[in-house]
């Protein structure tokens, strides 16, 4: 979302905040403190990042559904086959 954040200083030299839709070409919020701001965008943000992942789950399990693995490297497993074999852990050096 094309959003841009707008300020003013009260009388008493505090900062107010909205924020401005570039899409509607209209604010989308309330005078809000920096705090208040802050919240926001976090909240959006997170919205955002559930949205995405609600999107991509969806289509790497229709993927491996498909080639038996939700890789973009055009990797397949056989459906049928038993689970690979565990992988040794990384060890850091």
């Amino acid at each position: 979302m094309a959003q841009m954040i707008h300020a003013r200083k009260t009388e008493n030299g505090e900062f107010r905040f909205r924020l401005w839709s570039t899409v509607t070409d209209s604010y989308i919020s309330e005078e809000m403190t920096e705090t208040e701001v802050r919240e926001w965008t976090l909240k959006e943000a997170v919205c955002a990042v559930i949205e995405q992942h609600c999107h991509d789950i969806d289509n790497r399990i229709q993927r491996t559904r498909e080639k038996g693995t939700s890789s973009l490297m055009g990797d397949t497993r056989d459906l049928n086959a038993p689970w690979d074999g565990t992988r040794k852990k990384r060890t850091r050096t």
